[in-house]
């Protein structure tokens, strides 16, 4: 059961992006991450205060997901639910496919199509 926090829903957890994931012991574990405030010195030397710095920020570990694969294949079926509802609202566009690493002539199997949102170039 979902912890539950003071005001009587589940507990929230933001990441940036998914770091790591993989199969060990029959289970599924997922890395969650998110970007870290830059080490010092990475600044270039007289880069105005509160400009990005030049290089990506540090990506850190902040949750791990573990569940049976039999939980993991079903999560990944909701997941593709909510992409097709996006794609099926407006909200995400597919890419056509002679934009896709390893589509076109050359053979090999066909990778699916990954969703492309409007809101980033």
């Amino acid at each position: 059961m979902p912890q539950r926090n003071d005001a009587g829903h589940p507990n929230e957890i933001f990441a940036d992006g998914v770091g790591w994931i993989g199969v060990h012991g029959g289970v599924v574990r997922i890395e969650f991450f998110s970007y870290g405030a830059p080490a010092a010195g990475d600044a270039p030397p007289g880069a105005a205060p509160g400009k990005a710095p030049e290089k990506e920020p540090e990506r850190i570990p902040r949750q791990r997901i573990v569940m049976p694969i039999d939980a993991f294949i079903r999560s990944l079926g909701a997941m593709n639910d909510l992409v097709k509802k996006l794609e099926d609202g407006g909200m995400i566009m597919r890419r056509p496919a002679a934009a896709q690493p390893g589509a076109g002539a050359g053979g090999g199997a066909a990778t699916p199509p990954s969703p492309a949102s409007p809101n980033f170039g």
